[in-house]
């Protein structure tokens, strides 16, 4: 019991640290709340590959849920990479155009 209590003293330490931090240092509060969903007054949320229709607009102020993306598979990585390769490859052993102004200098 008594390392139990030890424990939780240290993490009342510790949260009380980052409580006082959080109140002198205002552009750090700024960003944990950005962390957590949470908007200044104006500004806009920008929500990209929602797939569920929202039944109501939201609210400046409020948290906004975060999806994880899918991943992706194996076979797509290769797919992907495979592709990459062959166009570098491609552009590798592509000729070379001159540009002819050795030409136009010769001439008279």
């Amino acid at each position: 019991m008594a390392a139990n209590l030890a424990d939780l003293e240290r993490i009342r330490g510790r949260l009380n640290a980052e409580v006082e931090a959080l109140k002198r240092d205002p552009d750090r509060a700024a960003l944990e709340a950005r962390s957590l969903g949470y908007l200044r007054e104006g500004e806009t949320a920008l929500i990209l590959g929602e797939r569920e229709e929202r039944s109501e607009p939201i609210d400046s102020g409020s948290v906004l849920p975060y999806a994880e993306p899918p991943a992706l598979g194996d076979s797509t990585l290769k797919e992907i990479a495979t592709g990459v390769a062959m166009a570098m490859l491609a552009l590798l052993c592509a000729p070379r155009r001159a540009t002819g102004r050795a030409e136009s200098r010769r001439r008279p």
